[in-house]
């Protein structure tokens, strides 16, 4: 119950310097004014609790931005090489290939598939991280490559390669190449591949600038061209230009705790753009990585209607056993692409 009281307003006229300064008083007028009794404050509605989000897992939401392979038909030999948007070269001889399915010969035409990633933020939405065995690779570019004769796969006969050259503007001289192996979880691992090669060749389809002979000559698996790498390769699917990093700092892990999504649904990478190199982030815990390497991390997850969760941060230094606590927030798509277009 409330107490009412009753206060009486007076209202009286300043006193002046004329005769006028004397007047009655006003009528006294009463006002009630209600005052809660202690201890029975009215207290504000509860805030409400924030809404829970339903977030895809991993794989449901890199589908999101993977990229779609292109896909181009080759219908004759003299259309070689085969050179992509993004100027990739690719040498097709058709009599070096069988079908996968029962090992029957190969005729034009074929069909291309052709992924290219070889940007920071393609192998990052790609989930295609440069790493080998648990170590840190520094790339010069990632594509996949498949090709189909009437729909099935073909494959390399043994100790026959394709030959591949892919774009680079800053030529590295250690790098090696590597092919890539998925495991059932969509996880990859590359593997360097022997850097000597013996190559064969049919003597009328000599390649310019390849053999003197064209038979059983021994070469290097990649070269370091201007303006490109050039290597020949006995597996399609995945293959990358790396090498390993000549860096004898001590390394350290980099663990993650994340207020308002699950780890297990967030898509977590670190770039190290001193190196030119990404890795994933497992469970909420870094690979060993560098002590002193300057990097940048980028996190994001997908709710089950699709609205994107993220957040990045770059300038970072790689210190002992550090801690961050990621936040994410509801961006775009395209907010999250613009950023990853400008590592």
């Amino acid at each position: 119950m409330k107490n009412k009281i009753t206060f009486f307003l007076f209202f009286i006229f300043i006193w002046g310097c004329s005769d006028d300064r004397l007047k009655p008083l006003e009528k006294e007028t009463a006002v009630e004014v209600e005052i809660p009794e202690t201890g029975s404050e009215t207290e504000g509605e509860p805030e409400p609790e924030p809404e829970e989000i339903d977030f895809k897992n991993n794989t449901e939401a890199s589908n999101l931005f993977l990229a779609q392979p292109a896909k181009i038909p080759v219908n004759i030999d003299n259309s070689m090489p085969f050179v992509s948007v993004n100027g990739t070269q690719v040498y097709v001889e058709v009599e070096k290939f069988v079908k996968k399915k029962d090992n029957s010969p190969v005729s034009f035409p074929v069909n291309i598939e052709l992924i290219e990633l070889f940007s920071p933020g393609d192998i990052i939405l790609n989930g295609k991280p440069t790493v080998s065995n648990g170590k840190l690779l520094k790339t010069g570019g990632e594509i996949f490559i498949r090709i189909t004769k009437d729909g099935d796969e073909v494959i390399l006969k043994d100790d026959h390669y394709l030959r591949i050259k892919i774009p680079t503007k800053k030529p590295d001289n250690q790098m090696r190449l590597f092919t890539g192996e998925e495991d059932v979880e969509g996880n990859l691992n590359w593997e360097e591949e022997p850097q000597w090669i013996t190559y064969e060749c049919n003597s009328d389809k000599r390649q310019p600038g390849i053999d003197s002979n064209c038979f059983n000559t021994e070469r290097v698996s990649l070269t370091v061209n201007d303006n490109n790498y050039e290597f020949f390769t006995g597996d399609l699917g995945w293959i990358n230009c790396d090498r390993f990093l000549n860096d004898e700092s001590p390394l350290t892990t980099i663990s993650f705790e994340a207020k308002n999504a699950p780890l297990n649904a967030i898509l977590l990478y670190l770039y190290f753009p001193d190196i030119n190199s990404i890795i994933a982030v497992k469970n909420g815990v870094s690979l060993e990585v560098p002590i002193g390497q300057n990097y940048t991390y980028v996190a994001y997850a997908v709710s089950s209607n699709d609205l994107v969760y993220a957040e990045w941060k770059e300038g970072l230094t790689v210190a002992k056993n550090q801690k961050i606590e990621l936040n994410l927030v509801e961006t775009t798509p395209e907010a999250l692409l613009d950023f990853l277009d400008g590592l």
